[in-house]
Parts: C-alpha cells; structure tokens; sequence
C-alpha cells in the first residue's frame, strides 16, 4: 500500500494550485514529452501524485474528486496502492467504461477550465480533447505543468551518453535500415519523412 498521508497531501497541494490558476479538473497522463512506454524517473507524474506504479492510467483532479483511469491488467494493483488515497478507480476497457473526456464533459458546468501539461500528451489526443470538451462549453489547455511546481524533490533529468548498439544485436546496420525506410519513401512517391520517437531514431 502507499503512503496515503504523503498522497492526500500532494493532491490537496496540487488543488490549491488549480485554485491559483483558476482551473477546475487537471489531467496527469503518466507520459513523458516522446511518450514513451518506459520513463524516466523525473517524468512519473501520475506515480507521484497517486502512488500507483502501474504502466497504463490517467489521474484528474478536480476540487472535490480524484480520480485513476486503468485498465484490466491494473485493477487489483491498483486497490492495493491506492488506499487511503481518496483516489477513485475508473475502469477503462470494460463493458459501460466511460472515458477521461465523457466523464469530464457529464460532472463539469459549462465554462468550467480543463488543463493538462501539454509535454505529456500526443497532438492527436490534445485535439480530440480540446474539440469534444470546447463542444461542450468547456475551456481546454495544453499549458500548463502544475505536478513540477509542487514537486520539491523532483528526480533529475538522466544523463547518460550514447553509445552504440552493436549489429549483433541490432540485425541490421543503420546504412541498411535507411535504405529500407527510403524504399517504402519511393514506392509510395513520397519525399521524405519524419522519426521522432527515441527508440525509432536509435
């Protein structure tokens, strides 16, 4: 189980920030800015502010609830870390499973705030959220970072240096590999394209 006292008292920090900055439900993705499925230490957002270490799930926060969206593989690990947490489990992948954005749109009044950290959230699914809440009267921002204003402890940034992943290891070389990329280019009259996730680049 977690340390519920040292949860309780993040989410009520986290609160009177939502208050300075007039916002009235906060989402924490658990995401780093490349979305990686495995983060740093210093981008566990969603761990800190709710003790749950499972991979998948989303935290929102609103004045009078908190709430945990996670899947089937997290259900009873989930329970288990987040008692005492007044954290409330939101079941995704099941029958009559009500999303982050439907919930949001069914228990806030119109002109209600919503923000999230925009560094944690892919353009695809800020746009999906941005357009189904503004749809329904409510305001959307990718703008603010309110977790590492009330993280005082914060892990820093690793910093390792690149190495090289040997061709045993990796199957092809990086010539061969960008040969490969630039022949789906050509067989689909294409110019160019653009990498970005980390292990892609590597």
């Amino acid at each position: 189980m977690t340390n519920a006292p040292s949860i309780l008292k993040r989410i009520a920090d986290l609160r009177l920030l939502m208050i300075e900055n007039q916002i009235d439900a906060y989402l924490i993705t658990g995401a780093d800015p490349h979305l990686s499925e495995y983060i740093p230490e210093n981008w566990k957002y969603r761990e800190w502010i709710s003790g749950f270490t499972g991979s998948f799930g989303k935290v929102l926060v609103t004045p009078e609830k908190a709430l945990l969206w996670t899947d089937t593989r997290y259900f009873l690990q989930a329970e288990n870390e987040l008692q005492g947490t007044g954290i409330s489990i939101m079941k995704e992948r099941v029958p009559g499973a009500i999303s982050v954005e439907d919930w949001i749109v069914a228990n806030l009044a119109i002109g209600k705030n919503v923000a999230v950290d925009g560094l944690t959230i892919s353009a695809a699914e800020a746009h999906q959220m941005s357009s189904k809440l503004t749809a329904n009267g409510l305001t959307f921002r990718n703008d603010m970072d309110l977790v590492g204003q009330i993280w005082p402890d914060r892990p820093v940034m690793p910093i390792r240096p690149a190495f090289e992943h040997l061709l045993r290891f990796a199957g092809k070389s990086r010539i061969e590999k960008i040969q490969l990329v630039r022949n789906v280019l050509i067989a689909n009259k294409l110019d160019s394209t653009i990498i970005t996730m980390p292990e892609d680049v590597s």
